[in-house]
């Protein structure tokens, strides 16, 4: 089946028309996605799903050194 159109919208205002969307979202949220399609008679069809957008802090730190460090008694390997 061919289609006319195909709407897109990512449920923070902003939408695409097209067969393949790529979308960024500016912050973590739940957000309801729809595609309504219309098709060369005029028909049309809309789906709609509830895509989760979360991100992780991607930062990494440098890990702390001790300035001065101890051997324990334990781990002291035993010469012979």
């Amino acid at each position: 089946m061919e289609f006319a159109s195909r709407l897109w919208k990512f449920g923070d205002g902003t939408t695409f028309e097209g067969l393949s969307p790529t979308h960024r979202y500016a912050a973590d949220g739940d957000y309801q996605v729809s595609l309504t399609v219309t098709t060369l008679d005029g028909r049309k069809g809309k789906t709609t799903k509830v895509v989760p957008v979360r991100t992780h802090d991607g930062a990494v730190t440098r890990p702390a050194v001790p300035a001065t460090s101890r051997q324990d008694s334990r781990s002291r390997s035993k010469t012979q």
